[in-house]
């Protein structure tokens, strides 16, 4: 079921107002400015960085939310200062713009996507929690709420209902769809920055449930599996080529779209995923046009979880996970630069069957604050050491062990 894996485009490839074909519905547009088109044109290029990376890593299903990846590094990006900043401003696509121009893209989203079709459930919810008694630079706050609407909150990181409770405000904001993002709190984490979307939208042709049966499904592996095969025959945006199909099922009044790209016979996938690019992406949906098609799609449902650090890392985001690198100052003034991203948690949802499609995503930043400070040296002998007894004038040892165990 790999082909499903564009669905990654799902919340970020709208760059323009489309209208129904419905006179009586009042339409809400994106109405995103120049510059808003070209900062949600850039963060689709890191939407297939971010999924061409992970394809090569990535043997079976793959199914991740660069939106919701984008918005969890937008809010980090504002608490950030120096190279830290540029980095994740360059990783994400959004070098060249100020700060408000980011966050106003970023407003813009939140605010206008999930208003964009009525009969489809879209939301979009963040969060910052905070340990309690550690000190948060107010204008940090400020921004993320003002133009994320982020909810703020601190807890007692110590206590083991902590974790409990920012995972009951993911499973409220997925609808239960993804229930835990985080285990348990390390001593030494101080913020979580979180991100949530939702999705859930009727096909605009539904699939009758009478028409679905019980089908092959040829895995990547060489395995063949029995699946539950939909099918209708209806006219959608569509286009090949020598390599592959394009196919684009629309949601409710069209708003939202569900596209597939199914190589053909005798094409390889994990090519198709190497290869292709945000500009070959807008290429294949301009070259599509309605044709009358017979569908057979897969009824599936599946989870999906990365940690994404060491991806992100790769991506040319390096200070922000590097202990004396990093310089999250905007975020604490004095501790700012013993700031690092501990982890970059990413869980997905996805049911697709006749009905339509639902869709969760949560994104989860965990910042933790280093041993070593930039002024001063530590040393905590906690674990086996060396140890000499010598006479110094002359270098003499006179003991010398190494230390392995030790007991009360």
């Amino acid at each position: 079921m790999k082909n499903m894996l564009i669905l990654l485009t799902l919340f970020t490839f709208l760059l323009a107002c489309e209208f129904s074909t419905d006179p009586d519905k009042k339409e809400v547009c994106l109405n995103l400015s120049g510059l808003q088109k070209e900062l949600a044109a850039t963060d689709n290029v890191f939407t297939f960085n971010l999924f061409n990376k992970l394809s090569l890593e990535e043997e079976g299903n793959l199914f991740i939310s660069p939106l919701s990846v984008s918005m969890a590094l937008g809010m980090v990006y504002n608490g950030a200062v120096g190279d830290t900043k540029t980095e994740i401003a360059q990783m994400l696509g959004l070098s060249g713009h100020s700060d408000q121009e980011i966050n106003e893209y970023y407003h813009k989203m939140i605010t206008l996507l999930p208003k964009l079709d009525d009969q489809v459930k879209l939301e979009i919810a963040n969060s910052i929690w905070v340990r309690e008694g550690f000190s948060v630079e107010p204008e940090f706050l400020n921004i993320n709420i003002a133009y994320f609407h982020a909810e703020i909150d601190n807890l007692d990181f110590s206590q083991t209902e902590a974790a409990e409770v920012i995972n009951d405000w993911v499973a409220e904001a997925t609808h239960n769809k993804i229930e835990t993002i985080i285990d348990e709190i390390p001593g030494d984490v101080i913020m979580y920055l979180i991100n949530a979307l939702y999705f859930k939208g009727d096909w605009t042709r539904k699939f009758k449930k009478s028409s679905t049966f019980e089908d092959n499904f040829y895995c990547q592996s060489g395995s063949t599996k029995r699946i539950d095969m939909m099918y209708q025959k209806e006219n959608f945006n569509y286009a090949e080529n020598d390599q592959f199909q394009l196919i684009d099922l629309p949601y409710s009044n069209e708003k939202f779209s569900l596209t597939i790209i199914l190589p053909k016979v005798g094409h390889n996938l994990t090519d198709l995923n190497r290869s292709l690019t945000v500009s070959d992406w807008y290429n294949y949906l301009s070259n599509a046009g309605k044709k009358e098609v017979e569908l057979y799609l897969p009824k599936f449902e599946l989870e999906y979880k990365r940690e994404l650090s060491q991806i992100l890392h790769s991506m040319g985001m390096k200070s922000a996970f590097e202990g004396m690198l990093s310089d999250f100052t905007g975020i604490n003034a004095e501790t700012g630069r013993n700031l690092v991203i501990d982890e970059v948690m990413h869980k997905t949802y996805l049911k697709i069957d006749e009905e339509g499609s639902e869709a969760a995503a949560v994104t989860s930043v965990g910042m933790r604050i280093t041993s070593v400070m930039p002024d001063e040296i530590v040393m905590k002998i906690d674990r086996p050491f060396l140890l000499a007894i010598r006479e110094r004038e002359n270098g003499t040892i006179l003991f010398i062990g190494k230390i392995t165990d030790l007991e009360k």
